[in-house]
């Protein structure tokens, strides 16, 4: 999807340059007219030389803005990292919820928090809803699970909050284990045998996209469910 909008951006900019190539010609060919003898020039009015003035330059914000804005698609959409709950489930086959860290929620302002929604469908959750959902899911979904591990958690406030949370839910029966990210931590590697399936927990714009395939492919060699995927913001 993100490369078929940066094909439709490329053909912006491509038909405003056609506009300016034939401005340009224009531009030549009246050169040229006023190269003719003095007797057979025709001098442009007043109104047509200030309409021409505000065309050319309302040309040229239109095609520096759609400039700008592709490049900026380009270093920011299509710089190999996850974007969006939609990309999440994708690459892992499971549910993506989205949450909201505690100290970016504070800092938030109502536009920037729009835009969050925007991202992920209008669905953005507290980490407790968000985490209680996806246990809710697995309960439903995955009856024979009884092990879950959650990895990729990295700041110990972080982990300290999902204890928290999780420790509600000990009348499932369900029993789970906080570990960092498989591929940097080999505790946490060698404790993914012991589970009977993983929720991976990544960042939106941060997590690149090649280190999430390999954690899936390595999740999968260890004989491991993917139940779901948690996206902190």
């Amino acid at each position: 999807d993100r490369y078929e909008e940066f094909l439709g951006i490329k053909s912006q900019v491509q038909n405003h340059y056609n506009e300016i190539a034939i401005d340009l010609q224009a531009l030549y060919d009246g050169k040229a007219a006023l190269e003719l003898p003095p007797e057979e020039l025709t001098m442009p009015t007043r109104n047509q030389v200030i309409k021409s003035i505000v065309k050319h330059t309302v040309l040229g914000g239109a095609v520096g803005l759609a400039s700008m804005i592709a490049v900026f698609y380009v270093l920011f959409h299509l710089d190999g990292r996850l974007h969006s709950a939609e990309e999440l489930s994708h690459y892992t086959s499971s549910t993506s919820m989205t949450y909201e860290s505690s100290i970016r929620q504070k800092r938030m302002g109502f536009l920037a928090r729009v835009i969050a929604k925007k991202e992920n469908n209008d669905l953005l959750y507290s980490q407790k809803d968000a985490l209680l959902r996806t246990i809710s899911n697995i309960k439903n979904q995955y009856p024979d699970v009884s092990k879950v591990m959650f990895t990729g958690i990295r700041t110990s406030s972080e982990i300290a909050s999902i204890k928290r949370t999780l420790e509600e839910t000990k009348g499932l029966g369900l029993v789970f284990g906080i570990e960092k990210n498989i591929l940097t931590s080999k505790e946490a590697f060698d404790h993914l045998g012991y589970y009977d399936a993983v929720v991976l927990v990544e960042r939106i714009d941060k997590t690149k996209v090649s280190l999430i395939n390999k954690e899936v492919e390595q999740i999968k060699i260890a004989g491991v469910k993917i139940v779901g995927t948690l996206i902190v913001r």
